[in-house]
């Protein structure tokens, strides 16, 4: 998947560049609750929607206007994606949460047994 819809247009506005380095140009943004971006169709509203994985969550920034590096976030996850219909396109608001510590230990813990039995797995096989 291109970064078409994602890449950068201005450089007037803050964007969200997700760790796999796709760009998202907010229009505004009132903290990771209440992220807005602006997309022309339902194509491109799903294709920002695929972007917001927890693994391109799980280490992103927040650039200003003039691309300084405003805020740094990790191990986040998407709370919430909610359209709202332009006349011009659609406004996606997009709300991220940090995950939990339970959230966190228990995806360590997940990937601690997914290891185990991949060992346990190649164990058996030889």
């Amino acid at each position: 998947m291109g970064k078409s819809i994602l890449e950068e247009k201005t450089a007037s506005k803050d964007t969200l560049v997700l760790k796999d380095e796709s760009i998202l140009e907010l229009e505004a943004g009132a903290g990771l609750s209440d992220m807005r971006v602006k997309v022309k169709d339902a194509g491109e509203m799903a294709e920002v929607f695929g972007r917001l994985t927890d693994g391109n969550l799980s280490q992103f920034t927040v650039k200003n206007s003039k691309g300084v590096v405003a805020a740094v976030y990790e191990h986040c996850t998407l709370a919430g994606m909610n359209a709202s219909p332009l006349k011009d396109g659609i406004m996606c608001s997009i709300s991220i949460r940090e995950k939990s510590d339970t959230e966190l230990r228990l995806e360590q813990l997940e990937q601690e047994v997914g290891q185990l039995t991949g060992r346990a797995g190649s164990e058996k096989e030889e």
